[in-house]
C-alpha cells in the first residue's frame, strides 16, 4: 500500500544532490512532477487534464490514470490502457507529438524527452549496474549508445533511434522512428530475463519490414 500523499512522502526525504546534477532512477521524481502539475492548474482543470488534453484527443477511451488520496496523478505508474490505446500513445511520439495533423505536445518535446539524459552522461562515475537496461532519456528509455561511457545500444538489432516506455512486469511501448514502427507488448514477466527483448524487437521489425 502506497502513501496517501505520495508527493508529500517523497518531499519529506532529503535530497541526495541538487537538481540536475545527479542521475538516479526514481519513481519519486515522477510523482513530484505530477505534484508540480497539480499546483499549476486549477483543481477543476487538473482532475480532467489527462483526459481533455491527451487521452481525449488521441481517442484513448480505455485509458485510466490513477490518483492518490491527495488527488495527485501517480506519474510514476498506474496508467492502464488497452494495447490499441497504448499504441495510440506511441504513435503520438512517432509523429513528433502530433495527432491527425494537430499538435498535441509542444514542438521539440519528443526530441528532448528521447535524447540521452545529459546528467547521465556528465556523471560518468555512475556505474550503470542495472544490467540490460536501456540508457535513460527523460521519462523514456533510449537505445542510444554512449561511447564515452562504454555503453552500446541495449537492443543491438534495432536502430539506435528507438525508445521505450517500460512498465511493470514487461508492459512496454517501443517506438522506432526510422522504421515508422510502434510495438506494444503486454506481459506478466515476473522473472528477470524472461524475455530476450532484442530478439523480440528484431522479430517485430522483421515482420513490419516484410509487411511493407
Amino acid at each position: 500500500v502506497g502513501a496517501l500523499d505520495m508527493a508529500a512522502f517523497v518531499g519529506h526525504h532529503p535530497s541526495e544532490a541538487p537538481p540536475g546534477t545527479l542521475y538516479r532512477y526514481s519513481s519519486g521524481d515522477s510523482v513530484l512532477l505530477s505534484a508540480v502539475l497539480a499546483g499549476a492548474l486549477p483543481p477543476d482543470l487538473h482532475d480532467t487534464f489527462p483526459q481533455r488534453f491527451l487521452f481525449g484527443p488521441l481517442g484513448m477511451r480505455s485509458a485510466v490514470f490513477e490518483q492518490d488520496r491527495a488527488g495527485t496523478f501517480v506519474g510514476s505508474s498506474y496508467v492502464y490502457a488497452t494495447p490499441r490505446d497504448m499504441a495510440r500513445f506511441g504513435t503520438l511520439y512517432l509523429h513528433d507529438g502530433c495527432w491527425d495533423g494537430e499538435r498535441v505536445l509542444p514542438e521539440g518535446w519528443v526530441a528532448r524527452s528521447t535524447e540521452v539524459n545529459p546528467v547521465f552522461v556528465v556523471e560518468a562515475s555512475y556505474e550503470w549496474s542495472r544490467d540490460g537496461d536501456a540508457v535513460p532519456g527523460r521519462h523514456w528509455w533510449t537505445n542510444h549508445p554512449v561511447p564515452d561511457l562504454g555503453i552500446d545500444s541495449v537492443w543491438p538489432s534495432v536502430p539506435p533511434d528507438a525508445f521505450q516506455a517500460a512498465g511493470h512486469w514487461g508492459q512496454s511501448i517501443t517506438v522506432v522512428p526510422s522504421e515508422q514502427l510502434v510495438v506494444v507488448r503486454t506481459a506478466d514477466d515476473r522473472e528477470p530475463g524472461a524475455l530476450d527483448e532484442d530478439r523480440f524487437l528484431s522479430l517485430a521489425l522483421a515482420v513490419a519490414q516484410g509487411a511493407g
